[in-house]
């Protein structure tokens, strides 16, 4: 499986080895391999996409875990203040340890989940910039087809006319 740069190399490299039409910056390319290419774009697309969607997917994980763990640490803070109980000093102790564990696993869960949100963020940046840029080089090439399209119609129609002898 090649990615989505390589196959718009690919596309690249077809133009650019493509046979240029006498006094024309027009080329002629091969229909069936530039279909080709645009169909392993259309097949591989998907993974990217699909990617994008583990990583936040993998976010939620970690935000769940780290959740998860927030919940665990505060519980075990509230065994332990409840066993302290009896003592004063003991219990202000584990109040002090308890808040300070809660912080710790707050703090914890907020960076975990600015991170993930950064990564994600990240991963998705990159797949949006990779989808802008194969949009715009279909756009390119779409235009650059219809171009060379009407230009053989073009040449086509002069053509007949000057066979049936209707010189403009």
């Amino acid at each position: 499986m090649e990615s989505l740069i390589d196959y718009l190399d690919m596309l690249e490299d077809t133009i650019e080895s493509a046979k240029s039409l006498p006094f024309s910056s027009k080329v002629s390319v091969d229909k069936e391999n530039l279909l080709d290419i645009i169909g392993e774009i259309r097949l591989n697309m998907p993974n990217e996409i699909r990617q994008a969607q583990r990583i936040i997917s993998d976010h939620d994980k970690i935000i769940k875990e780290a959740q998860d763990k927030a919940i665990s640490m505060i519980n075990e803070a509230h065994r332990q203040c409840e066993k302290a109980a009896n003592e004063h000093e003991i219990y202000k102790k584990a109040i002090e340890q308890a808040n300070e564990l809660l912080d710790e696993a707050k703090q914890s869960a907020r960076d975990v989940r600015l991170n993930a949100m950064s990564y994600a963020d990240e991963i998705l940046s990159k797949t949006e910039t990779m989808l802008k840029e194969a949009m715009l080089s279909f756009e390119k090439q779409t235009r650059s087809i219809d171009d060379h399209f009407s230009n053989l119609i073009e040449v086509l129609y002069r053509n007949r006319k000057e066979l049936k002898g209707e010189n403009n």
